[in-house]
């Protein structure tokens, strides 16, 4: 998946430490997946530590799960996290409203200060050589908002946009049963990285 400026994997680049948050929705709706989105997150959690392996490259994968509140289940490096299905399941455990709008912004504006505080954390020499960090933002939900404050819709696409107009980002919307280039694009994802993902195992395994 290309981002606006380089891909995240491609070969031969190389950023200085990878930021990712994979935002996943658990509202009531969700149950009708039947667990495929557990598969969903333990595919994209085992794919970033096995990057991170590959890479040699230290990544912090922040998970997040959102009904009509928030909850943070991991927020560290990924090469030393125990990936447990367990976890997963009982995080991701359906119920509630969703509450997708605010928590987007949220984590867009977590991505951000993560990576300023990285920079700042640098020495001034090691910080004037311009370092490569990369940002991925990876949403997944099913449905429409009905739990926020914040739905200025166009401003909501304008943050996403602001976003993706950082070097070295990439930001993947992940549709769960509805149009997920039509919804990606009212939020401000490009087409080419908005996922239709359906309940059934056949498209649950391809948005895989």
């Amino acid at each position: 998946m290309s981002t606006n400026n380089t891909r995240t994997r491609s070969k031969g680049y190389m950023p200085a430490i990878v930021f990712k948050t994979i935002l996943a929705d658990r509202s009531a709706s969700m149950e009708t997946f039947n667990g495929k989105q557990y598969d969903m997150v333990e595919h994209l959690l085992n794919d970033a530590k096995k990057q991170a392996s590959d890479t040699n490259k230290q990544t912090h994968v922040k998970f997040v799960t959102f009904d009509d509140t928030v909850k943070t289940i991991i927020d560290q490096d990924i090469s030393s996290y125990n990936i447990d299905r367990d976890v997963i399941k009982d995080a991701m455990k359906p119920s509630g409203s969703t509450r997708f709008n605010d928590t987007l912004i949220e984590e867009i504006d977590a991505l951000i200060l993560k990576k300023e505080t990285y920079l700042q954390s640098l020495s001034n020499k090691a910080r004037a050589l311009n370092p490569d960090i990369a940002m991925v933002l990876i949403a997944i939900t099913d449905g429409e908002d009905n739990s926020s404050i914040f739905y200025d819709f166009k401003d909501l696409k304008q943050r996403v946009s602001n976003f993706k107009k950082q070097k070295n980002t990439n930001a993947i919307f992940i549709g769960a049963n509805i149009d997920a280039i039509k919804t990606g694009n009212k939020f401000g994802f490009d087409k080419d990285t908005s996922l239709q993902m359906g309940s059934d195992p056949i498209s649950a395994k391809c948005a895989m």
